[in-house]
C-alpha cells in the first residue's frame, strides 16, 4: 500500500506563514512609491509608512513638529483653505537615506509646490522637511 504523503500534509494558516517571515522592512523604492500614492489622493494611508516619532518641519515657520501636532496643524489648514483636488504631478527621487518628493496642488485657484526630503530608518519615515511656495503668476 502506497501512502501519498503530499495528500496528507497540513497547510498552515496565514498566521503561522506570517509568524514564520521575519520582520519585513519596505526598501526606499516601495515606500517612495506608496507615499506618492497617499499624496495623489489618500493622505491617511500614509499613516502606516510612518514612525510614531516622525517630526516634521515646514519651510513657512522653521519648526519641527512631532506628528501629532503636524496633523493638527494639517487638518487646521484644510478647514481653513480647503484643497481642491490631491497633490498632482507628484514625482520621487530616491536617495541613500530615504527619498525626495515634489508635487503641485491646487488650493482654490493657487496651485502651491511642494518639495519633501523625507528620512528613512527601519523602513519607515522619521522625518519629513517640507518646502511649501505658491506658484507665482504673471510678470
Amino acid at each position: 500500500m502506497r501512502l501519498d504523503c503530499q495528500a496528507l500534509s497540513v497547510q498552515p494558516s496565514w498566521q503561522q506563514v506570517e509568524a514564520a517571515i521575519p520582520e519585513h522592512t519596505v526598501d526606499n523604492d516601495e515606500l517612495a512609491r506608496q507615499w506618492a500614492i497617499g499624496l495623489s489622493g489618500d493622505l491617511a494611508a500614509m499613516a502606516p509608512l510612518t514612525s510614531p516619532t516622525m517630526r516634521v518641519w515646514h519651510s513657512t515657520d522653521g519648526i519641527w513638529l512631532d506628528a501629532a501636532d503636524a496633523a493638527a496643524r494639517m487638518a487646521d489648514a484644510s478647514a481653513a483653505s480647503p484643497v481642491v483636488g490631491a497633490f498632482e504631478d507628484v514625482r520621487t527621487t530616491v536617495t541613500a537615506t530615504g527619498f525626495v518628493v515634489q508635487a503641485v496642488i491646487d488650493r482654490g485657484g493657487v496651485r502651491t509646490h511642494i518639495a519633501q526630503v523625507l528620512t528613512v530608518e527601519d523602513g519607515v519615515v522619521v522625518a519629513v522637511e517640507e518646502y511649501i511656495a505658491p506658484e507665482e503668476t504673471g510678470g
